[in-house]
């Protein structure tokens, strides 16, 4: 393809110089079939006469164009032509100079309310290149969830490292979840209370089972029946005391 020929315009290859067999992207096989029957010569986007495209025939630019007219912009310059008078805004809203106070509507009648001349807004292109779609390829591809191994593929990347360190990017929204996902979840009800308004015993506190100490397991400890199936005696000395630390199986909540 010429589109790996610009990478590296001498050559006949990649730029890694290695074959692959990729997959291609359901929407874009009608445009590679079109340019299959169309196209002259063995590129497959040249130029009109099947020539190679120029180096002045640059993605980025029009990138950056197509960008502009989808209104993707990093805001408008709004430029005076009179005077030269600019001011930067994100919209291309009507704005008027601030300078060149307009009298008159052009036909010799004056303004009820005399204004400036009107600002020509035009759009400052976004600093993106055309390698930073690769990034937004890869980006997407994870917070779609697929595995790593194969954006590697795709990307032909040697190391994952590079998949994962250079071309993944992390946005708000994604830490956000995760934060998300370890917050702990709210109890369904409240305790509820007994007709003289204290809390109900038949019910466990959350907050003596999530901070707890080692008096209150002890003092359970010592309240709790000591029957032959419970007692030390029958493990050789093993204390079968349970607490309520996640490291084991069952919990008991203290009240």
């Amino acid at each position: 393809m010429d589109a790996d020929r610009c990478t590296s315009r001498e050559r006949n290859t990649t730029k890694s110089g290695v074959a692959a067999v990729l997959p291609i992207p359901e929407p874009l096989r009608p445009w590679i079939a079109h340019q299959l029957e169309h196209a002259p010569g063995p590129l497959l986007f040249p130029a009109p006469d099947g020539s190679q495209r120029p180096r002045e025939a640059d993605p980025q630019k029009i990138l950056r164009t197509a960008l502009a007219r989808a209104g993707i912009t990093a805001g408008y310059e709004h430029r005076c032509r009179w005077c030269g008078h600019k001011e930067q805004h994100s919209d291309n809203e009507q704005r008027y100079c601030p300078k060149c106070v307009k009298r008159t509507d052009g036909r010799g009648h004056a303004l009820l309310k005399p204004r400036g001349r009107a600002l020509w807004p035009k759009a400052l292109q976004l600093r993106m290149r055309f390698h930073d779609l690769r990034h937004t390829f890869a980006t997407e591809l994870l917070r779609r969830g697929v595995d790593v191994h194969r954006v590697q593929r795709l990307l032909r990347h040697s190391d994952v490292r590079v998949t994962t360190g250079t071309y993944a990017h992390l946005l708000v929204e994604d830490l956000r979840a995760a934060v998300d996902a370890h917050a702990p979840v709210p109890l369904a009800a409240p305790p509820t209370r007994d007709p003289k308004g204290a809390e109900d015993v038949n019910r466990p506190s959350a907050a003596a089972f999530l901070l707890h100490d080692a008096g209150s397991a002890n003092e359970a400890t010592i309240k709790a029946p000591q029957n032959p199936s419970e007692s030390g005696a029958d493990d050789g000395g093993r204390c079968r005391i349970r607490t309520c630390d996640p490291c084991r199986v069952k919990a008991v909540l203290y009240r």
